[in-house]
């Protein structure tokens, strides 16, 4: 019997992510790399009758399924299911994003698992298939939670990895790689704490980064499996470039040993970046991403986004000004209706996105949604008293796990996701969409047909003004090993 089948659940319809799923690949290679039989399948949420028949004519001693978004956690219960009816032997185990932190809610949703990863993947994943192949009770296992009879066993957590000992990528172990937008890890897990992210508190929020020479290592690697014709690389992890001196050697150095791709790098605009921004103009992006999430100080504090609010809206300001001088293009998202939010504070982020909408090549305005374990929801009810925020619970919302929210007393969700609509109808193009955008999002009901119409469009499409759906869906650039976004 082989060792492990990883299963990524693939949306045929809504959203699709089109980036390579880096963190499945990485447990992946790391285990294969350890002397386990590894195998990575794609199915759609609709494959459940081709995976019943994959499955029982080649069991496997573990199946793995991946859940980084919202979208595919009701799929991920019934694959569960059907894995265990069709090998009943083999133990389920279930990682990423977005299950992470639901802990028992995961077990209660799905009587068929047996484990749930909790941290990164690596380490908590080979811990498991240790134990299944000296045939012991999986137990208190690293990085992991798994049942136990009519309980859970909660294991401590995984140590952190050392990136720069981490084997190379094996891109060939995932299917249709050649397909998807390759990612080189830059960085895992974030020094910071918003209260909107449900990245907070895995591994203790310990960030850390791969040195420069690693990177460009990674990149010519890349090159070498993709080819370097119109290549766009991301340089993944959710804050680039917080370790001023590694990032400046990485742009001083990558130029001089390799002919560099088109980059996409995902930060925050109080990173120090004025460090290596010089060294960034030598190169080609597709965009820069930055959270600014709000330019209202009040709301600022509220999702602890920054301990100096009035300094950062002045940094997000220059940076907007600085990149956009030296032909950087920025991607700005902002967050429409986060608790609290009111008109004034809304005025506020209108006004600064508005006043430097020359200077955005993008800009999206994601609505606000709350996880299990997040301290949002596990705040709810405080947050309703003093602010009148409340969950909108529906049957979407109990299936998936996530919760729109109303922020306060003064705005409904509706109200507030017609605004961050409207905000990026206004600063828009539909040439900008398709050139930042698209590449790395699909779906939305968009088909190729559609673009195909958009592209043909005798209007200009730098004059036409195109609305985004409601911000980039962070959870969805996410793996099952890491934490970005």
């Amino acid at each position: 019997m082989r060792d492990l089948l990883l299963v990524d659940i693939v949306p045929d319809a809504g959203v699709k992510n089109r980036i390579l799923p880096i963190g499945l690949l990485s447990v992946a290679t790391y285990l294969v790399q350890a002397g386990y039989d590894v195998e990575i399948r794609t199915y759609s949420p609709e494959d459940i009758t081709r995976f019943a028949r994959d499955l029982s004519h080649d069991p496997f001693l573990a199946v793995g399924i991946s859940c980084v978004s919202g979208f595919t956690y009701p799929a991920s219960i019934e694959f569960s299911r059907t894995a265990k009816a069709a090998a009943p032997k083999s133990v389920v185990i279930l990682g990423g994003q977005h299950v992470r932190s639901l802990g028992a809610m995961v077990f209660a949703d799905n009587p068929h698992l047996d484990v749930l990863v909790t941290g990164e993947g690596e380490i908590a994943t080979k811990a498991i298939l240790d134990k299944l192949r000296r045939r012991e009770k999986i137990g208190c296992s690293l990085g992991a939670i798994s049942r136990d009879g009519e309980a859970l066993a909660t294991g401590p957590d995984a140590p952190p990895l050392d990136l720069d000992q981490l084997p190379p990528i094996q891109h060939e172990l995932y299917p249709g790689y050649r397909d998807l937008i390759p990612i080189v890890e830059e960085s895992r897990n974030c020094p910071h704490s918003c209260r909107f992210c449900n990245n907070a508190g895995l591994q203790g929020s310990r960030w850390r980064t791969k040195s420069y020479a690693r990177i460009i290592q990674e990149v010519a690697r890349t090159q070498e499996v993709y080819g370097s014709d119109n290549l766009l690389v991301i340089l993944g992890g959710s804050t680039f470039g917080v370790d001023a001196v590694n990032t400046r050697r990485l742009f001083e150095r990558m130029r001089k040993e390799i002919t560099p791709p088109k980059l996409q790098i995902y930060t925050r605009v109080d990173v120090p970046w004025h460090m290596y921004i010089d060294r960034m103009a030598d190169y080609e992006f597709q965009s820069v991403f930055f959270g600014i999430e709000s330019a209202s100080t009040k709301m600022l504090r509220i999702m602890n986004k920054t301990s100096a609010p009035a300094e950062y809206v002045r940094r997000a300001e220059e940076a907007l000004r600085e990149f956009s001088v030296r032909g950087i293009p920025v991607w700005a998202n902002f967050i429409i209706g986060y608790i609290g939010e009111s008109p004034a504070t809304l005025r506020e982020t209108l006004h600064f996105a508005l006043t430097n909408q020359e200077r955005l090549k993008l800009l999206t305005g994601s609505c606000l949604k709350a996880y299990p374990g997040s301290y949002i929801y596990e705040n709810m009810a405080d947050l309703e008293e003093v602010y009148g925020a409340s969950l909108v619970v529906d049957d979407e919302s109990r299936s998936r796990r996530y919760f729109k929210v109303t922020p306060s007393r003064d705005l409904t969700y509706e109200e507030a996701d017609t605004v961050g609509r409207v905000l990026s109808k206004i600063v828009n193009t539909e040439r900008n969409y398709f050139d930042i955008y698209m590449p790395q999002y699909v779906g939305y009901g968009r088909t190729d047909a559609m673009i195909r119409d958009y592209l043909a469009a005798n209007e200009p499409l730098e004059q036409r003004r195109y609305a985004l759906p409601s911000g980039p869906h962070k959870e969805e650039d996410t793996q099952w090993s890491e934490s970005q976004s």
